[in-house]
């Protein structure tokens, strides 16, 4: 059972989709919640001018002028094979570039475009960099994006493919300071971990989630990082009832930053699969601490053995996901055992990543 909706609440999220075709101009506002800074949307920001925090952009909802899309979002959302009727997978890995980027990508780079930028840079592990290098050929605009010197290289070179300038660093947080050096000589900075473009456009991912199961499920598990999706999602389910699912994060061992702010250290051995989940000091740490207090949800730690057999499982109901992505299965499993979730619950788990770009480690693994 999930969270009913009355009547008036499913009318409402019906002209959700009206609002997404709406420019709500003159009423966009860049906020920073930490020092109560605001500023109507007329120039690109990236953080906040007064304090140095990270800014949200409110109403939900609005929309670009000039928009660059490949036909992101509207996912699936499935019972797969041998999990059981309460549990629902959303496929965000069937998204163009293959990940749940591409919503936030397309919503910053379209905003980019609209303030005049013809020229981006980001920092990645991956999928943000694929995502940011398709789309910025798309629009006709030059990426410059740094990754770690560690990045699986089928990523590595699908973004060189797409047209992308790529320069290394040394690890994923010296790549974030790296590119943010850069934004200086002629390109703005889009890094998603601060970008508030890239957060205001996860929110119709829970528009989606509404519609497709025709009520507000009772809990969401998905993997965390930068906590992109995480923030916009909790966002969109406030903007649409206010009725917020229990939002469960998962972290792997070694790069839990959100899971040692709520529970402490932990002795796991670090994991070496889960490359996309990697930020050790992401911006937006405190709000995805907040979202996972005030929903009543919690954190899970995985560990590569976790993943594994979660990817094993997964593989074998047909889903082609990273390791990253199976993170999620394997924490709603850490849930589960913990009394957490109770398996009546109706729970949405998000397959962030495809499987296709991991070719030989999912040659390892077999089904």
């Amino acid at each position: 059972m999930g969270i009913c909706l009355t009547d008036r609440e499913r009318e409402m999220i019906l002209e959700m989709d009206l609002i997404y075709t709406v420019r709500w101009n003159g009423m966009e506002k860049y906020i920073c919640r930490k020092c109560g800074y605001s500023e109507k949307v007329s120039r690109w920001l990236w953080k906040c001018p007064k304090c140095g925090g990270v800014l949200d952009v409110m109403p939900v909802g609005s929309k670009c002028k000039k928009c660059i899309t490949l036909g992101e979002g509207d996912t699936p959302l499935v019972n797969l094979f041998g999990f059981g009727r309460n549990i629902h997978f959303k496929l965000e890995y069937t998204n163009p570039t293959g990940s749940f980027k591409d919503r936030g990508t397309a919503a910053a780079m379209s905003r980019a475009l609209e303030m005049g930028t013809m020229c981006v840079v980001e920092d990645s592990s991956g999928n943000a960099g694929i995502s940011v290098a398709a789309y910025a050929a798309s629009g006709g605009v030059r990426a410059n994006i740094v990754v770690p010197r560690d990045i699986a290289v089928p990523k590595r070179m699908l973004m060189e493919s797409l047209g992308a300038q790529v320069y290394e660093a040394e690890d994923r947080d010296e790549a974030s300071a790296k590119a943010q050096e850069m934004e200086g000589k002629g390109c703005a900075y889009i890094g998603h971990p601060w970008n508030p473009w890239f957060v205001h456009g996860m929110a119709k991912f829970s528009n989606e989630v509404v519609k497709q199961m025709k009520e507000v499920p009772d809990s969401i598990v998905m993997p965390v990082s930068s906590g992109t999706l995480f923030v916009g999602s909790y966002h969109g389910f406030k903007s649409m009832s206010g009725k917020v699912p229990k939002m469960y994060a998962v972290q792997a061992a070694g790069s839990a930053p959100l899971y040692e702010k709520i529970h402490g250290k932990n002795g796991k051995k670090a994991s070496k699969l889960a490359d996309a989940l990697k930020i050790m000091e992401p911006p937006r740490l405190e709000q995805m601490a907040e979202i996972v207090s005030e929903t009543k949800g919690d954190v899970s730690l995985v560990n590569d053995e976790m993943i594994v057999e979660s990817l094993r499982k997964l593989l074998q109901s047909g889903a082609i996901v990273e390791p990253s992505s199976a993170a999620a299965l394997a924490g709603y499993y850490d849930l589960l055992n913990s009394g957490k979730i109770d398996r009546e619950e109706s729970t949405v788990i998000v397959l962030t990543g495809s499987g296709l770009k991991y070719y030989e480690a999912l040659n390892r693994i077999k089904a």
